[in-house]
């Protein structure tokens, strides 16, 4: 099949306009930005540069065009690879499979939504154990709305509760405190709220924001905001932050995975598979003229 081809097929919506805007805007960015190499190519820790949201939308598109009986395939393949990581996390803890807690922990609470919607509610409770085990906040409340949704309304309120009780015996140094990025993430946007630094510039931004603070780095890195929407205005300024917001608002199809991938990367820098999880969905959602073959 022809590239051709595969683009007739693609159906453009709303979600697929502001995104590209925004994508659009990120690329402007970046080219003006403090480091433009970097920010297109995706050069830094964590590799989210402007061909890497390309090739998110590449894989959204993508997914979208799988038959009915293709999708059903994959989402069962994600929620497969969601059982292996949670007995990984089971038998061996976070290291040796994604590494770091809050990573695996958003993992399996995105992952979730693919296992409910492929084998339904009965291997949810088992989910819910090894996310508690890691004692990852973010997670815990990100999985909070398929628990609201599939359980009692009474055991939402002791994941909240837990998540305070957690949060008491949590000791964060002042180079990693949510309050201390997010308010640095917020003056560094006051200076340059049009187009931001470009993709991948947090690092720069805080390597400065804390020279600024009297608080040197070091050997230190702060490359995330820990809130995705400062990020993506430090990215991409406050039009960017509106078309990007557009774009979620306009993915309604997709809520169930939305909902937990929104409140984890409130609180949570997002890894590449986090964002795969994000467009897969976004793909295996979008209606494809009723083939079933």
């Amino acid at each position: 099949m022809s590239f051709y081809l595969i683009f007739q097929k693609v159906k453009l919506q709303k979600a697929d306009f502001w995104y590209l805007l925004w994508l659009g805007i990120l690329l402007l960015s970046s080219f003006r930005g403090i480091d433009p190499a970097n920010s297109i190519l995706g050069g830094s820790y964590r590799h989210q540069g402007v061909l890497f949201f390309l090739t998110l939308y590449l894989a959204w598109k993508t997914c979208g065009i799988l038959k009915t009986s293709q999708k059903k395939l994959l989402g069962k393949t994600i929620a497969l690879s969601v059982f292996i990581e949670l007995v990984l996390v089971l038998f061996k803890g976070a290291l040796g499979t994604l590494g770091e807690v809050n990573a695996v922990s958003g993992f399996l609470a995105m992952g979730a939504v693919f296992v409910v919607e492929s084998f339904g509610d009965k291997p949810l409770p088992f989910l819910i154990i090894p996310i508690l085990l890691l004692r990852s906040r973010a997670a815990i409340l990100a999985i909070l709305p398929l628990v609201f949704s599939k359980f009692s309304k009474i055991l939402p309120v002791l994941f909240i509760i837990l998540v305070g009780v957690i949060s008491l015996g949590k000791i964060s140094s002042k180079f990693e405190n949510r309050l201390t990025f997010w308010k640095m993430a917020v003056q560094a946007i006051a200076e340059r709220p049009v187009l931001g630094y470009g993709a991948e510039s947090n690092e720069k931004v805080y390597e400065e924001a804390f020279k600024k603070a009297e608080m040197p780095l070091y050997d230190f890195i702060v490359d995330r905001s820990h809130n995705l929407f400062l990020d993506v205005a430090l990215w991409t300024g406050i039009p960017g932050l509106i078309a990007f917001c557009l774009f979620l608002l306009n993915t309604r199809k997709s809520k169930a995975i939305l909902y937990p991938f929104l409140i984890y990367s409130f609180f949570q820098p997002l890894s590449v598979v986090h964002w795969l999880l994000l467009f897969t969905y976004l793909g295996n959602a979008e209606e494809n003229d009723g083939r079933q073959q």
